[in-house]
């Protein structure tokens, strides 16, 4: 489910990109209606589905002494999404897989040239792996390395038909669906959640008490007091519907008195940065929640009365989340960077610059960035395309540095909540340069010069917008000795990324001492430091 939440908040990312700009909204006639869109594509095993108006999708207007760059950054989000979807839905299921290769989210989009060329963008940026295009729709599942791609399957059974083979009854849970999503059709942002009755029956035969992180109590107390729950959003109202289904009045009532204990474990055990945001929305938004018992449902509500002052809190806390949701992209680039570096090694048995790439001085009129791309997956062509013996800004090799790969674009909080902070053609993922480091030395860098032991030096790492340098450049990240912590890019849990000259990489405390930090960065001062102390 992670990769499912980060993958919808990387599209909203890509909706804040800078393109065209766009007129503000105006607001839709008639409301899209979701059953007609979200039931024909339900399967058996779906267990969650959303649809997003975006025709009437907008965040209340705040007053100035409120507005801040994060509610302004919110604001241009929504407007781009209307732009790049021309103002259509958008339709999304998550399936409880059955094995590990099964897609578990699936999304439609109204078929237009804004929108083919919106997920194209975004098809080269993340895993998403097309699967068919209708006449009126795009559909869509992630991803082409996370899962392999299958085809959509007729959702609806037919006599006669075997393409939808799932246990449980779908007839019987389109009825429940629809009774979900009935309940929140005039929002534009609307979530439903029905869980499979495979699901519940598996819960209640395998154990009789909820484990603790839970809250513990009969498992029945869940299974009969959650049948489907209904979530309605308008950011315009700043409102918000929440409805829980239960079998019964007394499931109902049961089950009001243990979700605020389940609420709690849950949080409990989510990652720190996710259980400071949940945290916050409880104590912001808490008292403004209204709750009560209506038979056999529980009815939720939430209509503050100060409705910009709501609105920016909400900004704060979407950018809280997209923080910790864009830190953890950095992992992965760095990883398939320094695969490429080894690569690069085992090819010219030393590390970039080779020794025909540098001057007579021993210096680069390049970045080892440049050097790498050979061994970076489609683009061998950029390589052929610079002249090596000229410097990064040449006429000749300055126009290039507008073709920056993608794996060096991070696509940081700092970058896409401030468009324009950080230049075209810049990096944040550098390595860290001074004596005794394994790049920016005059010295071809051989692995035998590494006495400290590749596990145990630090060779790239993530630096703050201001410390971004041109990617084809020969510059790196100048640290000062006495904090060379001070450059680096902290997230919300105080930690910064990095990547060991294994190959490996780390989520490392910054308040650890200069002296260590400065013991991992230098290759051979011999004052030798396990990384994975500190790491996670």
């Amino acid at each position: 489910m992670n990769r499912t939440i980060f993958f919808l908040a990387m599209i909203g990312i890509q909706l804040v990109l800078p393109t065209p700009a766009t007129k503000g909204f105006v607001q839709a006639e008639t409301n899209s209606n979701s059953a007609d869109l979200i039931l024909p594509r339900l399967q058996s095993n779906t267990t969650v589905v959303f649809m997003i108006d975006t025709s009437r999708l907008a965040i209340t207007e705040v007053s100035e002494d409120l507005s801040t760059e994060t509610t302004r950054f919110l604001e241009r989000g929504l407007r781009e999404m209307k732009s790049n979807l021309d103002g259509k839905p958008v339709c999304g299921w998550v399936d409880l897989p059955y094995s590990f290769s099964q897609p578990h989210l699936r999304m439609q989009f109204a078929k237009s040239s804004n929108t083919e060329q919106f997920l194209a963008k975004l098809s080269e940026s993340f895993d998403i792996s097309w699967v068919t295009q209708e006449e009126n729709h795009l559909l869509m599942s992630v991803g082409k390395k996370w899962f392999r791609p299958v085809p959509f399957v007729r959702a609806r059974w037919e006599p006669g038909s075997r393409e939808l083979e799932t246990p449980g009854d779908l007839s019987i849970r389109e009825s429940v669906w629809t009774a979900a999503l009935e309940l929140i059709k005039d929002y534009p942002i609307q979530i439903a959640i029905v869980p499979p009755d495979y699901l519940w029956k598996t819960y209640e035969e395998a154990m009789t008490e909820l484990p603790a992180e839970l809250g513990g109590g009969p498992v029945t107390g869940l299974t009969k007091g959650l049948k489907f729950m209904a979530i309605g959003i308008d950011l315009k109202t700043m409102s918000l519907s929440a409805t829980v289904q239960s079998s019964s009045p007394e499931a109902a009532t049961q089950f009001s008195q243990m979700l605020p204990t389940i609420l709690a474990k849950v949080a409990m055990n989510l990652p720190q940065p996710y259980q400071r945001t949940f945290e916050t929305i409880v104590s912001e938004f808490g008292p403004d929640l209204k709750q009560k018992i209506e038979g056999d449902r529980i009815v939720c509500s939430l209509s503050p009365t100060d409705k910009d002052a709501a609105a920016a809190k909400f900004a704060s806390m979407a950018e809280q989340v997209l923080v910790t949701l864009l830190a953890k992209e950095v992992k992965p680039r760095l990883k398939e960077l320094a695969i490429a570096l080894h690569n690069h090694e085992s090819a010219y048995s030393c590390f970039p610059p080779a020794k025909a790439n540098r001057n007579a001085d021993g210096s680069s009129g390049l970045s080892w960035r440049v050097h790498l791309l050979p061994f970076l997956d489609g683009y061998g062509e950029l390589y052929k395309e610079f002249n090596l013996d000229e410097p990064w800004d040449s006429a000749h090799n300055l126009p290039l540095l507008k073709k920056m790969p993608d794996v060096f674009q991070t696509n940081s909080p700092e970058l896409v909540a401030k468009p324009g902070s950080v230049p075209e053609g810049n990096t944040t993922l550098v390595a860290p340069v001074s004596e005794g480091t394994m790049f920016g030395g005059k010295e071809i860098l051989t692995l035998n010069k590494v006495i400290d032991g590749m596990s145990n030096t630090i060779m790239l790492v993530e630096v703050k917008p201001e410390h971004a340098v041109p990617w084809t450049a020969p510059q790196d990240y100048k640290f000062d000795p006495t904090n060379p912590a001070s450059g680096l890019r902290v997230d919300a849990a105080g930690r910064f990324f990095a990547a060991t000259g294994d190959g490996a990489v780390h989520e490392l405390p910054a308040d650890l001492d200069a002296k260590t930090i400065l013991n991992l960065f230098q290759m051979n001062d011999r004052n030798v430091v396990d990384v994975r102390n500190w790491s996670r």
